[in-house]
């Protein structure tokens, strides 16, 4: 059975020149090369990578971290509840092994006796048969102080861990607010970046304040000789009115040359 490759595919010639490769430079070289590069183009990544972006991405960060603390107390909250309920589990246990004990010795008090018979309240009983229930409540005693041995054990683990837990979810939260400032004051160090002005890119050019001096000054000056034009030209054709009588214009023209205006006008010419 042969096996057929294909080199007309870019297949077989990438695993040829890798062995290659791998064959020249040895394997430990050849996988150092890869980390080296696989390093340098996610910091390469990393660098490109905008600053509000990763601001944001911490603050998701954020996010996620108290959403993992708050189901971390829940959890730790569950596990209290059982240690409560396990101290209480314990306490009847010891007021019940307690009663047990003072009844088991009231049992061997009755058996301090070397009658065979014995009396307990208006019943008597073999002296073998109060000996078989002490043994039998021994029995049952010793089993449920054994249970309550585990169960004290049980609970002095349980609470251990719940302590444990709360200082470790307090420094956890103290960590996240610490974290929770920083990127505030990440962002307000933006924010004021991106406020400062960029040399090269000001929009706000000082070289035109100088070309607006230069046209105020040059406006200004033709104003002033315009002025001085016109006041010039109001100068020259004006003319000095004198102060006017108090006749009129016909009464003027009757007065000089009277009712017979025809014969003065004549004589006023000449032969």
């Amino acid at each position: 059975m042969y096996l057929k490759v294909n080199f007309s595919s870019w297949k077989p010639w990438a695993v040829i020149a890798g062995a290659l490769v791998v064959t020249s430079l040895g394997l430990g070289t050849t996988w150092s090369y890869l980390k080296t590069g696989h390093f340098l183009i996610g910091k390469t990544i990393r660098e490109k990578v905008p600053i509000q972006f990763e601001i944001e991405r911490l603050g998701q960060i954020i996010a996620e971290g108290r959403q993992n603390l708050r189901q971390d107390e829940q959890q730790v909250a569950l596990v209290e509840v059982q240690c409560e309920q396990l101290k209480e589990e314990i306490e009847a246990l010891e007021k019940s092994l307690h009663a047990s004990a003072q009844e088991m010795a009231q049992l061997r008090d009755l058996l301090k006796s070397t009658s065979n018979v014995v009396a307990i309240g208006t019943k008597t009983y073999d002296r073998e048969e109060v000996e078989a229930e002490l043994n039998r409540r021994l029995d049952e005693y010793e089993v449920r102080k054994a249970s309550l041995e585990e169960k004290r054990k049980r609970y002095e683990e349980r609470n251990e861990y719940v302590k444990q837990q709360k200082r470790r979810l307090a420094e956890d939260w103290r960590t996240l607010e610490q974290l929770v400032l920083q990127q505030e004051a990440l962002q307000d160090q933006k924010r004021l970046m991106d406020s400062q002005p960029v040399e090269g890119e000001r929009a706000f050019d000082r070289n035109k304040i100088v070309q607006a001096k230069q046209l105020a000054e040059e406006l200004n000056a033709r104003l002033k000789a315009q002025q001085k034009v016109h006041e010039k030209y109001l100068a020259g054709g004006r003319r000095i009115e004198l102060p006017k009588g108090g006749q009129s214009a016909t009464e003027r023209f009757d007065s000089l040359f009277g009712s017979d205006r025809d014969a003065k006008v004549t004589a006023t010419q000449g032969p």
